[in-house]
């Protein structure tokens, strides 16, 4: 990638202004490019988000320590689990090469979906017996960040290039086409937009 953001899988995650997430409510879709680095997989997040009480509202894990690309989004019962989309990857998506990413989450449609370069790869099944729709709600996140969750170190391992968070679900043709795309920063729905072509951490 011509321009990108490198981790060091040491560091302190990197945090965000805690107003980029505040406004989520049903829908969210997270997007970037990344290229990880040569000591994943390893438990920490690429992405995480809390709420005042520190509770895990928003995650992403690129990959966790099984080898899993792991997607959370909503607010965890006091009897059950966060919404959650996990599925085992191969390690030629996380490592050594820049992959498109998109991480979306429709609560109106109890929808969780990735995309790996701009195609769907993976989703939940609505009628699935371990819980089927994903309607819990994004809103309350407070604190947010990038590299791993607030505070948390050591951060993620690798290079990440044009985030974007959007308040819609986008769909494939839209991911496709973003993939390739420099964005304004003024479309309808795009809540932040880091082109992360200029710093380290």
């Amino acid at each position: 990638y011509r321009a990108a953001l490198a981790l060091d899988g040491r560091s302190p995650a990197l945090p965000l202004p805690a107003s980029v997430l505040a406004d989520l409510s049903n829908q969210v879709t997270v997007e970037f490019w990344a290229k990880g680095g040569s000591d994943l997989p390893k438990v920490n997040a690429l992405l995480g988000a809390l709420d005042s009480n520190n509770n895990p509202r928003l995650c992403i894990q690129l990959p966790n320590e099984k080898g899993e690309i792991v997607w959370q989004a909503g607010q965890k019962p006091a009897n059950g689990a966060i919404d959650t989309l996990a599925q085992l990857a191969d390690a030629r998506l996380t490592r050594g090469g820049w992959t498109h990413w998109a991480f979306v989450k429709d609560g109106n449609a109890g929808e969780m979906r990735i995309y790996v370069d701009g195609k769907l790869w993976c989703k939940n099944d609505l009628k699935a017996k371990d819980g089927g729709p994903r309607q819990q709600s994004l809103s309350g996140v407070s604190q947010a960040a990038l590299g791993g969750f607030p505070r948390q170190t050591p951060n993620w391992h690798g290079q990440l290039a044009e985030l974007r968070i959007w308040n819609v679900a986008l769909g494939e043709r839209e991911i496709e086409a973003n993939s390739v795309l420099t964005l304004s920063g003024n479309e309808p729905g795009l809540i932040a937009y880091y082109p992360l072509n200029e710093a380290k951490g």
